[in-house]
């Protein structure tokens, strides 16, 4: 399972006990059964010293690449929203992806 989310944003929020906090922050209105689309890596995995492992990016590239609608299918404990994929590989395997989406890298969808 790829986590899209850094382990230290992940460890200072909740280290901080930030994730219940109200915040302006357009994921926390996301609800199960929400159509989203990734259009962006975001800004902030991109910053020195954030951990962004390259399989995670590669989904990402991907995932923007080919338009792929997502539906919230789960909140965790931390009550962050996640999406799960399943990529057909050149193979004709199967991958099986799981991403958090607390960040601004996704839009709703509105179509197909």
């Amino acid at each position: 399972m790829l986590v899209g989310f850094g382990e230290k944003r992940y460890r200072k929020n909740l280290l901080l006990g930030d994730l219940d906090k109200p915040m302006n922050e357009p994921w926390r209105s996301l609800r199960i059964g929400d159509r989203i689309r990734i259009t962006h890596i975001p800004d902030e995995f991109l910053q020195p010293g954030y951990m962004f492992h390259d399989d995670t990016r590669a989904l990402y590239e991907h995932l923007i690449a080919c338009g792929a609608i997502l539906t919230v299918d789960e909140f965790c404990e931390q009550n962050l929203p996640w999406v799960s994929y399943e990529q057909t590989m050149a193979d004709g395997e199967i991958s099986y992806h799981s991403l958090a989406v607390n960040d601004d890298s996704w839009e709703l969808a509105t179509e197909n």
